[in-house]
């Protein structure tokens, strides 16, 4: 992802990370419409990673497949399950300037990805969370997956306290109908990458 611009400048570069439990029956299709968007629509170099976390399916099979037909697709496998732990592992040792999470149903509208990670890549922002909370977002649910989703959003909110200890900017695309995001969030004081071993949340 080192790629430079006509004037010999590094260009500012994204990972975005899928993490994947039992899902070989979605996976291909939905990397490859990710793929396909980023190479056509994304202007800043990328990388999808695929993060299998303990899967007891075909679903490395399909992730080892990809890297070698998709030239912008990775693949690690984790033995123990936890979205919170691929994350970390990931993120940790990436060299994006950027790293993003998306769910493997991409139920998140790709065309609000650019303006998310926009104020990341210019250095203006350190996380931005694109949220179905958001006022502007048009999904309603049951009381009991609302619940589940405020206290996941709380959890992902407090990942700002930890990018004093990073080196890359964070981002976090939610479920949301419009294209619309809301603000990046100011740098926050540090907290470890170790707090996100427990991160577990239904979108």
């Amino acid at each position: 992802m080192n790629e430079t611009n006509a004037g010999g400048a590094r260009r500012r570069s994204v990972e975005i990370v899928v993490p994947v439990h039992n899902e070989a029956h979605v996976l291909a299709e939905s990397i490859g419409r990710l793929h396909t968007y980023l190479e056509e629509s994304f202007p800043f170099p990328f990388r999808i990673t695929v993060a299998d976390n303990a899967s007891t399916d075909a679903t490395w099979q399909e992730a080892t497949e990809l890297t070698l037909r998709l030239p912008h697709v990775h693949a690690v496998r984790l033995e123990a399950k936890g979205r919170g732990r691929a994350l970390k592992q990931v993120w940790s040792r990436s060299t994006a300037d950027v790293v993003a999470y998306m769910d493997v149903d991409l139920s998140t509208g790709l065309e609000g990805f650019l303006p998310l990670v926009a104020p990341l890549l210019s250095g203006h922002s350190d996380l931005a969370i694109g949220s179905r909370l958001h006022r502007q977002a048009a999904v309603t649910r049951g009381a009991k997956r609302e619940f589940v989703s405020r206290s996941a959003l709380d959890d992902l909110k407090g990942m700002a306290r930890m990018l004093r200890t990073c080196r890359t900017r964070i981002s976090v695309p939610r479920r949301t109908s419009t294209p619309q995001v809301p603000a990046a969030r100011p740098t926050t004081p540090a907290v470890h990458l170790d707090q996100l071993d427990h991160l577990e949340y239904a979108s």
